[in-house]
């Protein structure tokens, strides 16, 4: 056999050259096996010698490493981390590297942690910018009951955000609300509000992605955020804003009929006014009446 001129080309050539056996039979592109005492054979798993792919359990190569299975009908897991320890706590990660400046920390890990009940939780990492020596964060979690929490580890419903808005199990959207989350507090002007309301286009449409026979009624983002300047942006609309604004010009609309209701009752009262003089002419006219007949009697 001749001597080997890479040994980076096989894992077993590096092994049988550091023990001083050489194979007499094998073949080339496969991590092999030992058949016999010198004579080797090619496990499942094969090497395209010109790039350096690896691929087990087929000769197809994609990308860096292929893992090929052929389970018909059934689930063919194309790779297992595998934590002996187990116990609540104890994990497995898939951790991803793109440069080497950085300190030996993952750029980003998808890890696997034991709930305790005999099921996994699944959080997925990245690291914090700014320094090769930060470390990696959580950012999302699934839990073992099926809940997705982003930048939360412990979601109590469906979807949960860190900021407090969640997904309801009815499938409701409730945005985060609380008073110690909000600043600037200013009041609004009602009739101002409803003014802007008038003043805002409202119109049946559909998305352009979904069929024409799905129709909204609703505002476009620019028209909103034009007359009312609420959100940030003029191409979307948050569900806060549309409530906030439609409970403004309830309140106006409130203020304008207590005001009505106000100026009624000053009338009628104007009204109730006006009867007791006129009944009260009324009574003097008929006494004058009576007076004069009296006098014309005598």
């Amino acid at each position: 056999m001749q001597p080997y001129n890479n040994c980076a080309k096989t894992l077993i050539a590096c092994l049988l050259l550091g023990v001083g056996i050489k194979a007499q039979t094998g073949s080339p592109g496969c991590i092999a096996m030992f058949t016999g005492t010198t004579s080797t054979g090619c496990s499942a798993i094969n090497q395209n010698l010109s790039t350096g792919q690896v691929s087990v359990g087929s000769t197809t190569y994609y990308g860096a490493m292929t893992m090929a299975g052929n389970v018909a009908n059934g689930d063919a897991p194309g790779m297992a981390l595998y934590n002996a320890g187990g116990g609540p706590g104890a994990s497995v990660s898939l951790d991803f590297y793109t440069t080497s400046f950085n300190n030996g920390i993952p750029q980003a890990k998808i890890k696997s942690i034991d709930d305790g009940n005999y099921s996994n939780n699944v959080t997925f990492w990245t690291k914090m910018p700014g320094s090769p020596a930060n470390g990696v964060a959580e950012m999302m979690r699934i839990t073992s009951s099926g809940n997705v929490g982003i930048g939360t580890t412990n979601p109590t419903q469906p979807l949960q955000m860190g900021s407090g808005a969640y997904v309801s199990g009815g499938g409701v959207w409730t945005n985060a609300s609380d008073r110690n989350l909000k600043e600037n507090f200013a009041p609004v002007e009602q009739a101002d509000i409803l003014r802007k309301i008038d003043a805002l286009p409202v119109m049946r449409w559909n998305y352009k992605n979904e069929d024409p026979s799905v129709a909204h009624i609703g505002p476009v983002a620019q028209d909103f955020y034009s007359i009312f300047g609420m959100g940030g942006s003029s191409t979307a609309i948050s569900t806060i804003d549309p409530a906030g604004i439609a409970l403004a010009g309830i309140q106006g609309l409130d203020q304008g009929i207590q005001k009505r209701v106000a100026k009624i009752l000053e009338l009628n009262q104007q009204i109730d006014l006006s009867n007791r003089e006129v009944r009260s002419l009324e009574e003097r006219l008929t006494q004058m009446e009576t007076r004069i007949e009296q006098l014309n009697n005598r």
